[in-house]
């Protein structure tokens, strides 16, 4: 590489200042052309945020059922989404769009001659994308839209019809989803009534049929009144066997104490198997058992569908509440203007940065020109007539 003085390139430049100023003029007057040339455009904003009791149930779920949720609540249960999300994914669908290229007949705007409608509408597709833009902010929680165009109206037009829409189509879907978790706890509601219904006539049927009234009480009576017959069956034995040894069976007052022996045996196995024909409320001590472990597994039962009932019922009552609502989705924040200034072209910038480009490549011709001998020189110009195919 050969080693250049700056002076050596100073004076290279002051000996081509023609072609410099020349070229640098040329395109320094092209840049303001194009940007005097170039369309206008005007930019429309509208900035929302989204009501925080708009999405669907929202409520905090009794015990367990809560914890194991979390933050995610129940609307994510169901197959929800955040409120943001919907936004965005109703404003970016392709339906949604193609519903704005037909309303504002957007393919006239483009300037779209195509025979064929549906490849008119694609390329339509791929040039709104670059005219819309739908953001979320995280930290100041706001939905922005904006809409770019060569019509200041026609920007603020679409800007307002894509934040009515798309809210309109959100509602609807929130309607939806309200509709379907509202029928959700309704079909719960009448499964758990039904299965109480059911239960309490279980255990009207079972008292029926086994003459309870209170088995604990119950219990307690039996179990105490058959004590008490035992422990009068146990002196009677034995006062029977002292008086049998002393007098014989045949003395009478022996065979009374033996009748009385009879009776109160009687009187135990009545107890032990329920004899009905003396009292139909006395269970039977063999019976016990059985009878106590159905009738506690028929109150359990009952007594969980009970407090799932409890529980679930306002889970019921406000998903019904979220179904008949009719509540503000967004608060607008900014709504959308004709443009004062616009967006693009950057006429000052593009004749600036023109223009220093232009400086450049001229300073940087005129270096290589003007620092080259003539035998170089000569042999460039061959090249260059070469590679044009001249001789």
């Amino acid at each position: 590489m050969e080693n250049h003085r700056i002076v050596d390139i100073v004076r290279t430049l002051v000996q081509g200042k023609k072609l410099i100023i020349i070229l640098t003029a040329l395109v320094a007057i092209s840049a303001i052309v194009y940007s005097l040339v170039t369309p206008k455009y005007w930019k429309s904003n509208t900035t929302f945020m989204i009501n925080s009791s708009s999405g669907g149930l929202d409520i905090d779920l009794p015990g367990n059922i809560g914890s194991l949720l979390g933050s995610a609540g129940l609307g994510d249960l169901l197959g929800g989404s955040t409120d943001e999300t919907d936004f965005l994914n109703i404003i970016n669908s392709r339906q949604f769009s193609e519903h704005l290229i037909k309303k504002y007949d957007l393919i006239s705007y483009y300037e779209i001659e195509e025979a064929d409608s549906l490849m008119a509408i694609d390329k339509a597709l791929r040039k709104i994308s670059k005219m819309i833009k739908a953001s979320f902010n995280e930290k100041s929680k706001l939905l922005a839209i904006s809409v770019e165009s060569k019509d200041k109206e026609l920007s603020r037009d679409i800007c307002l019809y894509i934040r009515l829409r798309s809210t309109e189509l959100k509602k609807q879907k929130d309607s939806k989803k309200n509709e379907i978790e509202y029928n959700f706890f309704k079909q719960r509601m009448e499964e758990y009534n039904l299965r109480l219904e059911n239960l309490l006539v279980m255990v009207k049927e079972f008292q029926e049929e086994y003459n309870i009234l209170n088995m604990e009480e119950q219990a307690k009576a039996i179990i105490s009144n058959y004590g008490t017959v035992i422990t009068q069956a146990s002196t009677i034995n034995i006062q029977a066997d002292i008086m049998t040894s002393q007098y014989g069976d045949d003395f009478p007052e022996v065979r009374m104490i033996q009748m009385q022996k009879e009776l109160i045996n009687k009187e135990i196995k009545s107890l032990e198997t329920n004899d009905k024909s003396k009292d139909k409320y006395i269970i039977g001590l063999e019976l016990m058992p059985e009878i106590a472990n159905k009738y506690a597994s028929l109150l359990v039962e009952k007594e969980i569908i009970e407090k799932t009932l409890v529980s679930f019922y306002p889970i019921y009552e406000a998903s019904r509440f979220s179904h008949i609502k009719d509540n503000e989705l967004i608060t607008v924040l900014d709504e959308p203007r004709l443009a004062g200034l616009r967006t693009k072209p950057k006429r000052a910038l593009i004749v600036v940065i023109s223009t220093f480009l232009g400086f450049l490549i001229s300073s940087f011709l005129a270096f290589f020109w003007y620092s080259k001998s003539e035998a170089e020189k000569k042999e460039w110009l061959g090249l260059w007539k070469l590679f044009w195919g001249k001789k």
